[in-house]
């Protein structure tokens, strides 16, 4: 796979941020490239790789913002090795020609299998997914399809998979009947608060969401083979959800239940605003990102346990 080192830089905050271009050329789309920002110290070693994925609307800003603050420095902080992939079309990932037609099953079929490709040539040990929204949807997509290879995940981590006030729910019916956004094949940013940028009309709303009203996923059949994938996972995973979305075939919970293996854990947000509020906010690093922590600890102290014990 064909790499391009973007940028290295010395922040005053003492991080290192390297910024990559990886070409996957893995689809019909050979023009697509994929930002990954690595965060580390200078003056420290890292340990455990943390992979961050954005959400809809977004890119690696709602992790690490312009002033060096976010999810990302509080991890490297701790000592983690963070990574901050931005999906086609998105932040440093340029837009690539058939932007216009992106879908989550991109994501699924070939972004996320040529990330994990890629981190694994930089890295020697399995890495700790993070998602939130629409990403968090279609890693759990990948992993139960078997795109994303669950021996190279130590973890995952999921946010704000269920909110109904997210910035993809808000007002969903009313964008799918605007016929410019169908034509122009996008929807713009800044209409729904958190929208930092444009996202192809076909990732909000494709078929293949299990959490969306009226899609493929309402065909039993479909449900049958999802859940399947997922009980098959035997990856460790924290769930973190806002205000549960009543009526609907799939929810956050119910892939929790679903999910395969005992270490899971299940933390409900009911008083997030949004999505964001769960991921940059006062109440995200009070209380979401604590509890991260605390998980992410747990992980460790097993690990150590384990190596003491042989």
């Amino acid at each position: 796979m064909k790499e391009q080192l973007v940028s290295a830089d010395l922040l005053q905050n003492g991080l290192v941020e390297d910024v990559y271009l990886i070409y996957p050329n893995n689809s019909d789309d050979s023009s697509v490239a994929l930002a990954v920002t690595h965060l580390s110290r200078a003056d420290r070693a890292s340990a455990t790789p943390v992979v961050l994925i954005h959400g809809q609307f977004s890119n690696r800003s709602v992790w690490f913002d312009l002033g060096g603050d976010g999810l990302a420095r509080h991890l490297v902080e701790r000592g983690y090795d963070v990574w901050m992939p931005e999906m086609r079309g998105h932040g440093f990932s340029p837009v690539n020609q058939r932007y216009r037609n992106n879908s989550l099953v991109d994501y699924v079929d070939f972004d996320f299998p040529a990330l994990q490709s890629y981190l694994s040539t930089r890295i020697d040990s399995p890495c700790i997914w993070v998602a939130y929204g629409l990403s968090g949807v279609a890693l759990t997509l990948a992993l139960a399809k078997g795109t994303l290879s669950q021996n190279l995940v130590e973890g995952v981590v999921l946010l704000g998979l269920d909110d109904p006030r997210g910035a993809w729910r808000k007002g969903a019916l009313i964008r799918a009947l605007q016929w410019r956004d169908r034509k122009r094949g996008f929807i713009p940013g800044g209409k729904d608060d958190g929208a930092t940028e444009s996202e192809p009309y076909g990732v909000i709303h494709g078929q293949l969401n299990p959490l969306k009203r009226m899609s493929i996923f309402t065909s039993r059949k479909q449900v049958r083979e999802f859940t399947g994938g997922l009980a098959q996972l035997e990856v460790p995973l924290l769930m973190c959800s806002g205000p549960e979305e009543e009526g609907k075939l799939i929810t956050s919970h119910k892939i929790f239940q679903h999910w395969g293996g005992s270490d899971k854990d299940f933390m409900r947000y009911s008083n997030a605003v949004d999505e964001l509020s769960m991921v940059k906010s006062s109440h995200a690093r009070h209380h979401v990102w604590k509890d991260i922590d605390k998980w992410l600890n747990r992980s460790e102290k097993s690990e150590s346990d384990l190596e003491q014990s042989a």
